[in-house]
């Protein structure tokens, strides 16, 4: 399905289609995607140290994945690699992992729908992106679903302001202002970038279980059931 035109809703219209979302990601990933051991929570934030997104567990064991249909070898095929050989880690990893209330499991992974309000001024931004690199930093990998345009307050979009942190220039094409971001948690950490535009097919993306392997997010699917279950009079306003 078409990527559509989100400032097109009305006021806070995307955090119910952002939190509908999430809940078909998470059946998706139970349902399959996961190999064994590996499971999705649909968990709050906390203040500032937990962002409000799809927290992925795995075992504390140590190793890869356990070998399964869902799970691909580096690297996927995504628009574009960029590597961070310029990071200088100067940030502190938030504990986070500590106040999680999982019934045990490690944090390996996260899935972020950015909305409106995590772009539209500079504190937003410096949060957001505070939550993204303290995540690869600590050896999280993170998924950032980024549908929303550039704003004044991060111009080349959320992955330059995150690629900036580690000292890398990212500049957005202007041709296709939206971007999805894998995010993996290496040192030095990179990132799968997939620039896209309203009316480009959504398509999956990549998220890594370690930096060796991932599996497959259905952003695609997903997508399109959201749509056609969100409130007629919304969805009306969302087509256009």
């Amino acid at each position: 399905m078409p990527v559509h035109d989100f400032t097109r809703l009305p006021g806070d219209a995307f955090r119910g289609f952002h939190n509908a979302w999430l809940t078909r990601l998470y059946d998706a990933l139970n349902d399959g995607v996961m190999p064994e051991g590996y499971y999705a929570m649909l968990e709050s934030e906390t203040g500032e140290v937990v962002p409000d997104l799809l927290a992925l567990h795995a075992p504390t064991s140590t190793g890869g994945p356990s070998a399964g249909l869902a799970v691909a070898t580096a690297p996927p095929p995504v628009a574009e690699r960029r590597e961070y050989r310029g990071a200088v880690r100067t940030r502190t990893p938030r504990k986070y992992l500590a106040v999680r209330r999982n019934e045990g499991g490690r944090l390996v992974a996260l899935i972020e729908i950015v909305s409106r309000a995590n772009k539209d001024r500079p504190a937003s931004v410096a949060q957001f992106v505070g939550k993204v690199v303290s995540a690869v930093e600590a050896g999280v990998h993170v998924l950032v679903i980024d549908l929303y345009p550039p704003t004044a307050s991060a111009p080349d979009g959320l992955p330059a302001e995150i690629g900036a942190e580690w000292s890398d220039v990212y500049q957005l094409d202007p041709a296709t202002p939206l971007t999805l971001a894998s995010y993996v948690a290496d040192d030095p950490p990179v990132a799968y970038l997939q620039p896209l535009a309203v009316g480009d097919d959504l398509p999956d993306m990549p998220l890594f279980l370690d930096p060796g392997h991932y599996v497959t997010v259905p952003l695609g699917a997903t997508y399109a059931e959201n749509v056609a279950r969100f409130p007629p009079p919304l969805r009306r306003t969302l087509e256009g």
